[in-house]
């Protein structure tokens, strides 16, 4: 069986055949979750990235937790050094989720209703400090240069 025909009950029964205790068991990855990794594992934004022709604009968090921001970041540099008509522009942001959300507000892989109830009671206060300016910013030059 390949690992995109794994199941969660094998991911459980792995955690457990390995000396995973009960404790690891309630901490694993919800059926959900797996299911999205497994569908995901094998993805590779590279040659989607090598195909880009126009701006970009990296936004990363540095609590994220879906990513190794500073391997992502190495990539993008890497992939559009080679292309230097890409106009390529990035931020990280402290303490910031893969959201680019506060992460001390909430920092899970997989947000529940907690989260949607954060974004209607903080709004904009939710995200990392700039981002939103940031984003702005890159529209509006980028609009600047649409004849």
């Amino acid at each position: 069986m390949q690992n995109n025909d794994k199941t969660h009950d094998d991911y459980i029964e792995l955690i457990r055949q390995t000396g995973g205790s009960d404790a690891d068991v309630k901490t694993a990855m919800s059926p959900s979750r797996f299911d999205f990794a497994r569908r995901n594992m094998n993805e590779n934004a590279v040659q989607t990235l090598n195909n880009i022709n126009v701006p970009v604009l990296g936004l990363f968090g540095t609590d994220d937790l879906n990513v190794d921001v500073m391997d992502s970041l190495s990539v993008y540099k890497s992939i559009f050094k080679k292309t230097p008509t890409v106009d390529f522009n990035y931020h990280i942001y402290p303490g910031a989720t893969h959201a680019l959300t506060k992460s001390w507000l909430y920092n899970k892989q997989v947000p529940g209703a907690w989260y949607v109830v954060l974004i209607n009671v903080l709004e904009d206060a939710m995200f990392a400090d700039g981002v939103l300016d940031d984003l702005v910013d890159f529209v509006l030059t980028q609009s600047n240069t649409i004849p």
